[in-house]
């Protein structure tokens, strides 16, 4: 069964959609983070 390379934008348009997925990721931990922040300093 052959296997198909992918084309430079086939390539790029999957790392830009990791790197969304990432992104969506380390704010989520972020929020949470501050969230807690805010909640420790308020006490």
């Amino acid at each position: 069964m052959a296997r198909t390379r992918k084309t430079s934008k086939e390539a790029l348009e999957e790392k830009i959609e990791k790197a969304e997925v990432d992104v969506i990721a380390a704010k989520k931990k972020y929020d949470q983070a501050t969230a807690n922040l805010k909640e420790l300093l308020g006490k």
